[in-house]
């Protein structure tokens, strides 16, 4: 994507897109917060990582898939300096918390992926991280056997994971980069179990591989998506988005 958002849009998409209730995720447009000039408005529309919806006599924006996936891949971009910073970081925070400990980190474990090379570096380690080991697996380094998230140990991962990414490609129309519904894509592997199809949505996730999306929009939910969403913090995902 060759457009990159301002800092005042940059903080207006995380707003939207880490809103606490259905106001802040889809706004009318008049009270999108911060508040955001017209033009600035109209250029992420135009970029595709808002769109407008007509809701009686109001417009409402929202993020769209691009969105989240332009998020995912600028979480160090710069941010306005606002009052609307602070419930936004509150936002971030209150989903990072469920996130960190449905998967068995603390809040430390994300400081050991930071560059500690500097001449202090033994100073900025956290003191509960101190001592322990954290080596990064090499991309499509996948542990066997896997664990689902109930703690059940599954088979092999290799031939699943294939399976998988396959399973979303074809349901993509051989793309990346196209929105699946969960639903479609447990449809499409009937020989994969639940717990080993979450298992392995998180570890490709987790490897930036797919990205798993929340569809906000309830007129397009449909009672297969509630059945089939994955919950992740809590949250419910019911689409998957390959990385290209």
């Amino acid at each position: 994507m060759s457009f990159e958002p301002n800092p005042r849009q940059a903080l207006c998409l995380f707003g939207m897109l880490f809103g606490q209730n259905e106001a802040e995720r889809e706004p009318m447009q008049s009270r999108i917060r911060p508040d955001l000039p017209a033009a600035d408005r109209v250029a992420l529309i135009a970029a595709g990582l808002l769109q407008t919806e007509r809701r009686g006599r109001a417009t409402h924006v929202l993020a769209t898939d691009a969105a989240w996936a332009w998020a995912n891949a600028h979480l160090g971009v710069a941010l306005a300096s606002s009052s609307a910073a602070s419930p936004i970081l509150r936002a971030v925070l209150s989903q990072l918390g469920p996130f960190l400990t449905q998967r068995g980190f603390v809040l430390a474990d994300l400081m050991l992926d930071a560059d500690l090379s500097g001449p202090h570096a033994s100073e900025s380690v956290p003191p509960s991280a101190a001592g322990r080991a954290h080596p990064k697996p090499p991309s499509c380094a996948l542990p066997s056997p896997l664990q689902s998230p109930s703690g059940v140990p599954l088979r092999p991962l290799a031939k699943v994971q294939r399976r998988v990414c396959d399973a979303v490609l074809g349901l993509g129309g051989g793309r990346s980069k196209q929105r699946v519904r969960l639903a479609e894509l447990r449809v499409r592997l009937p020989e994969v179990s639940r717990p080993e199809l979450d298992a392995v949505l998180l570890l490709l996730q987790s490897e930036r591989q797919l990205v798993l999306y929340r569809l906000d929009n309830p007129a397009e939910l449909r009672p297969a998506d509630h059945e089939a969403a994955l919950l992740v913090g809590g949250n419910p995902r019911h689409l998957v988005y390959m990385e290209g």
